[in-house]
């Protein structure tokens, strides 16, 4: 399941990086793939396709300067790797994770957390701030079938894993998501990357209670989920009847700083960069996050 990060690095002096990296020996499908098994981290036992994920070094551009001061890379406890989110057959080939063969009537979502229980992960796994945009996924008009509009712009399209037919159909996933055509929105006023400072996991075991990140190898965001800190949102940390102060009201997954006032620092798609405040309207956030729907969004 890799991502936006690793195709950036030739453009980042950081080709030795990208070369080492194990881009899937199968067809040219993802290297680190949607299971929590020990062979799906760098350094573990040999899978059986030969893939590994990626590894540290923690590459610096890919980590803000103020999670740094405030959150110890190195004293991360818990990395998050996405094993299925969206519809399957359309934004993953549901029978890799349990999830059947054909249109799901509703969106899944599946994560893996591994914890300090799984010291390769953590040792072995370079984490990020920044995570690249998949848009909604809800479905807002209840046919039962993703609402494509709202889709982000690193949303697979539906041509790259559709259908339950030939295996081959996913044994060559190409090299790119969507065209930049299909951002019909206008490149400045659809959000690309966004900000994440992370959370904190609290597993009620004070040995592994701790703050968690995304890996560069698949750190994605989905817009159904909101952003933090929100006292309003129960996906964000410090919400509800059992609250975590040390979470400073932050989750792993959503867009999130720890500037000053929460501003969250995100890319558009004409490269432009601007601070997005925390109190942002969520729907207009989501018109923001989506390529294809058509609502004209201003943050002047």
């Amino acid at each position: 399941m890799n991502g936006a990060h690793w195709r950036l690095l030739p453009y980042m002096e950081e080709t030795a990086v990208h070369a080492s990296f194990d881009n899937g020996n199968w067809g040219t499908g993802a290297s680190w793939w949607a299971s929590g098994a020990g062979w799906n981290v760098p350094r573990a036992a040999t899978p059986p396709q030969g893939r590994f994920g990626v590894a540290k070094p923690n590459i610096g551009t890919f980590v803000c300067p103020s999670s740094l001061t405030s959150v110890d890379p190195s004293a991360t406890k818990n990395v998050i790797q996405i094993t299925a989110v969206g519809y399957g057959d359309v934004d993953f080939r549901a029978n890799l994770v349990g999830a059947g063969s054909g249109l799901t009537s509703s969106p899944m979502y599946s994560f893996y957390i591994y914890s300090l229980t799984n010291p390769t992960a953590i040792n072995g796994l370079a984490i990020t701030d920044y995570l690249y945009n998949r848009g909604l996924l809800t479905d807002f008009n209840g046919d039962g079938k993703p609402d494509r509009q709202y889709i982000g712009p690193f949303q697979y399209s539906d041509k790259l894993s559709s259908g339950t037919g030939s295996p081959t159909i996913y044994l060559k996933v190409p090299a790119i998501g969507v065209k930049m055509s299909t951002v019909v929105d206008g490149l400045s006023k659809t959000i690309f990357l966004q900000e994440s400072a992370g959370g904190y996991q609290d597993w009620g075991d004070p040995a592994r209670n701790g703050w968690t990140s995304m890996t560069w190898g698949h750190a994605p965001f989905y817009a159904d989920f909101g952003f933090c800190p929100d006292a309003t949102n129960p996906n964000c940390d410090g919400y509800g009847a059992k609250p975590t102060p040390t979470g400073k009201g932050l989750s792993w997954g959503l867009p999130s700083s720890l500037h000053t006032g929460n501003m969250m620092m995100t890319v558009f798609g004409d490269g432009s960069v601007r601070s997005l405040s925390p109190t942002t309207d969520y729907n207009t956030w989501v018109f923001l996050c989506g390529t294809q729907d058509a609502q004209n969004v201003s943050l002047d």
